[in-house]
């Protein structure tokens, strides 16, 4: 059963099945999501869906209060393309330059040559909206196993059972 669907007219945010369940694996820290959106409508149930399923989650509404939340390391940003006071993609150029930290986009642009802006300014994947919370948790965990993800050593070859 999915949750119930929020929208504005314009956007919708679906915040998927209640499942109940939080970040069991205690050996593994918990993880900050930085959520730049504007929209309450939609910022407010996915944070509360990044909660549920143990991330903490720093919120931010424009594009200043994005840049400077990102000061405080998150993990992975899903930034908004369209804010009140700018562009997300200003947004992700700025944290480029600084961090190599993981970015999602969230918008309603869902054009080809916006998708493709995105990407070549860094970020790590687009969401278009409408969405669900489900999928969104789904493409954080994804990112986030391919950034933690241990880089191959040059030192040793690569090794796969008895082949080298």
């Amino acid at each position: 059963m999915s949750g119930p669907a929020v929208t504005d007219g314009t956007a919708r945010f679906s915040p998927g099945p209640s499942r109940g369940r939080h970040n069991s694996d205690v050996s593994r820290p918990r993880r900050t999501i930085l959520l730049v959106e504007d929209e309450t409508s939609i910022r407010d149930p996915l944070a509360d869906v990044l909660r549920s399923e143990g991330f903490d989650t720093l919120v931010a509404g424009t594009v200043a209060e994005a840049l400077e939340q990102a000061r405080r390391d998150p993990d992975l940003v899903l930034l908004d393309v369209m804010l009140p006071d700018g562009s997300g993609f200003d947004v992700c150029r700025e944290l480029r330059q600084r961090s190599q930290v993981p970015i999602i986009m969230l918008t309603a642009r869902g054009e080809e040559a916006d998708r493709v802006v995105g990407l070549e300014l860094g970020a790590d994947d687009y969401v278009v909206k409408p969405f669900s919370g489900r999928e969104v948790v789904a493409r954080i965990r994804a990112v986030l196993r391919r950034v933690a993800a241990p880089e191959p050593s040059d030192d040793r070859p690569l090794e796969v059972g008895d082949v080298r």
